[in-house]
């Protein structure tokens, strides 16, 4: 009798809600982020190419451009653009080609940013180089791909195998003077050489100077193998010719180039070197997003009383944005047991209490800080934290909400429940029986309150409660997305954080407006926030800023 229910109630749910058409749009007013103080924030520095005396290198969904001695000069991309960029290269007529290894896709630009062009590979594409004409070379776990200057597929070449011809994870590319292909075919420990036709000329083992050569790069008659301290010289007919030691470990998926200083450029982690024609050192840079001039992984977002926005994220410090976008910094409560607030997940603001709520992101607990205003900032008068001590990895809290009467709504996934507690971090109710029908909690994982109604997200939909567990209402999100943060206007609209896109309701459940964000699916503390003027606030994590939207017909 339950299941028949269940299922007329579902089917009456979609046929009534996404009937409606959406009549607004989330219009984007501004981004905050490092570079409006001429920072950048990255996460992973890595593949690279030079175009004149510009070096480009892609941080996964982003490029940046600096000059060979490592000044910044601008970036492009975002989520929307990009997945995970894992090589670059560069083209005739001033084009930059990037290789998205997780969405398949190569993507061609202008050195603006601009997109000109992009298409899908069939595989997982693993290397990418221009040859002189234009062409674009790709290649995959066992061939090489010939696209023109429009993606159309010309030829490819090769099978899995250690023959003439054959691969085995080739990702390296690399082109002479007189337009020959010469590829790293990793396993195979050697590298091989080709017209452009794909017609084998050569091949010369590198085992006993580079195990695996993934990376290479060409300057003249001298072809550069990459090593994880070192990198090997040879000519192109395969004679060694010395080994270039730079000191430090670079990860094997990292590109190399060469420019014609013989000067090499190749990130370590999150630094980048430029070196000299002997491994050493000229100029090394990495991140300038520091406590002061960016956000760091932002995620927990909050309002103070004078409008601004506090944002938690991975750095040592609570950040703020002022009236103007840019970025201010809240010193960290000071005192023995002080909590790391600036990597809360979620932050709540008591203003009359001056205290401050949040969920640890590493010790899965609920943390009250109660504040007061020094000489030297905030200063922490007292903490109390529920669970009282740390949890396990089955007892993790994934969100909490306010209630109206000083109680707060947290929710652990694993155990799927909602717990209640008072202001004083006391639990005093709970609900939540196991399951996937409207009324039981599957995954849930957001969690947000108004007017009396607690609003669950769980495993695609939004299930309505009362304060006590009473089950309301329950809607199916667009596509079942998973929610991952709900909030509300001084309208009672809901704002759901899907995986990759923000959904606006009607308080009856009706779709009025759907904004897409790109990858925020890979982002779990992503968050959204509506302030008092109804702005709409959404931390994107990996791209390390804030979206700043409102609601508009």
């Amino acid at each position: 009798m339950r299941r028949t229910k269940d299922r007329l109630l579902l089917l009456a749910i979609l046929s009534m809600h996404w009937s409606m058409a959406q009549n607004k749009k989330l219009k984007l007013i501004k981004e905050i982020s490092s570079f409006e103080k001429g920072g950048y924030q990255v996460e992973h520095l890595g593949p690279n190419c030079l175009l004149g005396d510009t070096l480009f290198i892609a941080d996964h969904r982003r490029v940046l451009a600096f000059t060979k001695e490592g000044k910044y000069l601008y970036q492009w991309g975002n989520s929307l653009i990009f997945n995970k960029v894992t090589q670059i290269c560069s083209g005739p007529n001033g084009t930059i080609y990037t290789l998205d290894f997780s969405s398949a896709k190569i993507s061609k630009f202008d050195r603006w940013g601009n997109l000109l062009l992009s298409w899908r590979t069939r595989h997982i594409p693993l290397g990418i180089k221009c040859d002189q004409a234009g062409n674009v070379y790709v290649s995959e776990y066992e061939q090489i791909i010939k696209y023109d200057l429009n993606g159309k597929l010309v030829r490819k070449w090769g099978s899995h195998g250690s023959g003439e011809g054959q691969f085995d994870n080739p990702v390296g590319l690399a082109f002479d003077d007189h337009n020959y292909l010469y590829v790293a075919d990793e396993y195979n420990y050697r590298i091989q050489k080709f017209d452009t036709a794909g017609h084998f000329q050569l091949s010369f083992d590198t085992k006993k100077y580079v195990y695996k050569p993934s990376q290479i790069a060409i300057r003249d008659t001298l072809l550069y193998a990459m090593g994880e301290r070192f990198m090997a010289e040879f000519n192109l007919n395969g004679k060694f010719l010395r080994k270039i030691e730079f000191g430090f470990m670079n990860p094997n998926y990292s590109q190399l180039s060469v420019d014609k200083n013989n000067h090499f450029f190749l990130n370590d982690h999150n630094k980048f070197y430029h070196l000299d024609q002997d491994g050493k050192a000229i100029a090394v840079w990495g991140n300038k997003a520091d406590d002061e001039t960016g956000f760091r992984g932002p995620y927990g977002l909050a309002s103070t009383e004078d409008g601004h926005l506090l944002v938690s994220d991975e750095s040592k410090h609570l950040k703020q944005t002022t009236d103007d976008g840019l970025i201010s910094v809240v010193p960290e409560p000071k005192g023995p047991n002080s909590v790391k607030i600036s990597r809360m997940a979620e932050i709540l603001v008591d203003k009359k209490k001056s205290s401050i709520y949040g969920i640890t992101r590493y010790s899965n607990a609920v943390m009250k800080i109660f504040l007061k205003t020094g000489t030297k900032g905030l200063e922490e008068i007292e903490r109390i934290q529920y669970p009282e001590t740390k949890s396990n990895g089955e007892d993790f809290i994934q969100d909490i909400c306010s209630g109206a009467k000083g109680e707060y709504y947290i929710v652990y996934p694993s155990q799927q429940k909602i717990v209640a507690i008072d202001e004083n971090l006391v639990p005093v109710y709970h609900w939540g029986t196991p399951g996937d029908s409207c009324w039981q909690l599957k995954q849930p994982i957001a969690v947000g309150y108004f007017q009396e109604k607690v609003y669950v997200g769980d495993n695609g939909k939004i299930k309505i409660f009362d304060r006590k567990g009473k089950f309301q209402d329950c809607w199916v999100l667009p596509e079942r997305v998973y929610a991952k943060d709900i909030k509300f206007d001084k309208s009672g609209n809901v704002y759901v954080l899907g995986c990759g896109s923000l959904f606006v309701f009607s308080q009856k459940g009706k779709l009025i407006a759907q904004q897409e964000l790109g990858y925020v699916d890979i982002c779990p503390y992503s968050s959204v926030h509506v302030d008092q003027r109804g702005y709409i606030y959404v931390s994107m994590e990996y791209d390390n800023k804030i979206l700043i939207y409102e609601l508009a017909k």
